[in-house]
């Protein structure tokens, strides 16, 4: 398969500095890298999660991408980045993606493909990001090891594994069922990646749920990422102390899901690992 991690989340907003604010007071997180103009039309700041990264970016002039998307949607989830394990793989990538007829525009820079583009339209309301893999730190919350899983909503959980077979040549599939958040679905393990990650297809099982509203709110698209943590307890504890609102998540007593209203809308789960 083509995904060898999740890299990183990218989250679009108007200003850095709240949200910014936010992680630190909500995760213990800030961020260890950012840019300011970049030559692909945004600013950043790079939250790093042990094995992945949160990456928070808003334009740099009107003229860009993020300006256009933020015009027709609110803050939250942009993209996704994965990790196709080098330049090497980037290459594998660009030639299964002409081979399968899925589109995808490169970006270059120095004259040099770094990154390739799927849109949305192609992969389930999700704009990828698809990277020969950035540098790994360890980040500022010293309990988070990396981000596991990310959960993409959508009317039809079979069609839409199937469609990610084809895009990124997942070669298994397990169903899956959460009601606290109201879904079924199905899960796509990330072959041989560090902490057992995962991509899940999830439909809604509950017409209230929390998935059916997001369905029916802004369609197709990036739902939830989990970050996994070594001592979920002493996590809890941290965030009772700092009033942050949270409640438990799946069957096992092992995740809990952050509020919302914490992070401005964005769904954001913590599992023990």
């Amino acid at each position: 398969m083509l995904i060898k991690r999740i890299d990183h989340p990218i989250i679009c907003v108007k200003d850095r500095k709240p949200w910014v604010a936010a992680m630190k007071r909500v995760l213990d997180l800030e961020p260890l890298h950012g840019r300011d103009g970049d030559e692909w039309g945004f600013s950043n700041a790079e939250v790093a999660v042990g094995d992945g990264l949160i990456g928070i970016v808003e334009p740099a002039g009107e003229a860009s991408q993020l300006t256009r998307f933020l015009a027709a949607n609110d803050e939250g989830y942009y993209a996704m980045a994965v990790d196709v394990g080098g330049m090497e793989g980037l290459k594998v990538a660009a030639a299964h993606f002409a081979a399968n007829d899925i589109p995808a525009r490169e970006a270059k820079r120095d004259g040099e493909t770094r990154l390739l583009w799927v849109p949305p339209r192609a992969a389930c309301g999700v704009l990828y990001q698809v990277t020969p893999g950035m540098a790994l730190e360890q980040g500022t919350n010293p309990l988070y090891v990396g981000i596991s899983e990310y959960i993409v909503a959508v009317p039809d959980a079979k069609a839409a594994a199937d469609l990610y077979r084809k895009i990124f040549a997942f070669d298994a599939a397990e169903p899956v069922e959460d009601k606290t958040l109201g879904y079924r679905g199905l899960r796509l393990p990330i072959t041989g990646s560090k902490w057992a990650e995962s991509v899940t297809m999830a439909e809604p099982s509950a017409p209230d749920g929390a998935l059916a509203k997001h369905l029916a709110a802004k369609g197709e698209g990036l739902f939830q990422f989990t970050i996994d943590v070594t001592d979920l307890p002493k996590e809890i504890a941290r965030l009772n102390a700092a009033g942050i609102r949270h409640a438990p998540q799946g069957v096992a007593g092992d995740r809990i899901g952050i509020d919302p209203a914490e992070l401005f809308g964005v769904r954001i789960e913590l599992a023990a690992v």
